[in-house]
């Protein structure tokens, strides 16, 4: 995946869970687990601005599984989302 194709990804599932109510919390206390999800976005962003692709790329995984699982995309949707054309 292109760098610009990982932002766009993460900014596009952080502003869907902002604009679910879920603003971005680095704590974890058991509590909203999707406040911490739209956290782990940013860092994400930051991981590839550093060029921490690797790590960058696990979290996004990590992200996207979240998402599915919740039922906010489908395995199609965030296929798409993964396409350097799309």
């Amino acid at each position: 995946m292109e760098k610009d194709v990982v932002i766009e990804a993460l900014t596009l599932y952080k502003s869907v869970l902002k604009y679910s109510g879920y603003d971005p919390k680095s704590t974890f206390d058991g509590g909203n687990d999707k406040q911490h999800v739209a956290w782990m976005c940013d860092q994400a962003m930051i991981f590839v601005k550093e060029g921490r692709r690797d790590k960058a790329l696990k979290w996004l995984g990590f992200i996207q599984g979240c998402l599915f699982c919740w039922k906010v995309y489908s395995l199609e949707e965030l296929k798409d989302h993964n396409r350097n054309d799309a």
